[in-house]
């Protein structure tokens, strides 16, 4: 899970930065380019404009 570990504020500001990917219903809000997510225990930035993949399988870069 992200924040594990983290307390307080620490997870607030984690989880503002990162928050949970929502599949886009279509190009009106879709990800841009360095939109940053978390998905399956994971943090992703997106590589693209109108990104509407999956993290994980295509137009992401997992980050840590």
């Amino acid at each position: 899970e992200i924040g594990s570990g983290l307390v307080g504020s620490e997870m607030c500001i984690r989880d503002r930065e990162f928050p949970e990917w929502i599949q886009p219903l279509g190009a009106h809000d879709a990800y841009s380019a360095g939109d940053k997510v978390s998905h399956n225990g994971k943090r992703w930035v997106s590589d693209l404009d109108g990104n509407v993949w999956e993290p994980g399988t295509y137009g992401w870069s997992e980050t840590t």
